[in-house]
């Protein structure tokens, strides 16, 4: 139950994010960066939320993230994918959400088992 109100939360303030732009006339990559630029300023204002007495304040203009961050191609490689200009926001950022956590399980997989890759050198 928990999980999915933090789910929720997380949906919320990218849709919130997203909201104000003709997000449908954006390119894969800029829909991505705007998703991912959210995605990281709602974790910071959770975590800054977590700490006693402080007031993370509200979530206003989002900046992109960065071309050459490593998530937007997944993201991309996912809206290319599929007719993502056709389904609602919600679904969308649902979606999109979906992508981005099942990349990183993944990738924190494999930084376990390269772990134990380089645990049989010893």
């Amino acid at each position: 139950m928990v999980h999915q109100l933090v789910e929720g939360e997380r949906v919320a303030a990218v849709c919130a994010a997203l909201e104000p732009y003709p997000w449908q006339r954006f390119t894969s990559e800029m829909l991505a960066r705007r998703v991912l630029g959210a995605v990281d300023r709602h974790g910071v204002l959770d975590l800054v939320a977590g700490i006693p007495g402080a007031h993370p304040g509200a979530l206003e203009q989002v900046e992109p993230v960065d071309r050459d961050d490593e998530r937007v191609e997944v993201l991309v490689e996912f809206l290319a994918s599929h007719r993502w200009r056709a389904i609602t926001l919600g679904a969308l950022c649902r979606q999109l959400l979906g992508v981005l956590d099942a990349w990183w399980l993944r990738r924190r997989w494999s930084e376990v088992e390269l772990g134990w890759l380089g645990d049989g050198d010893r």
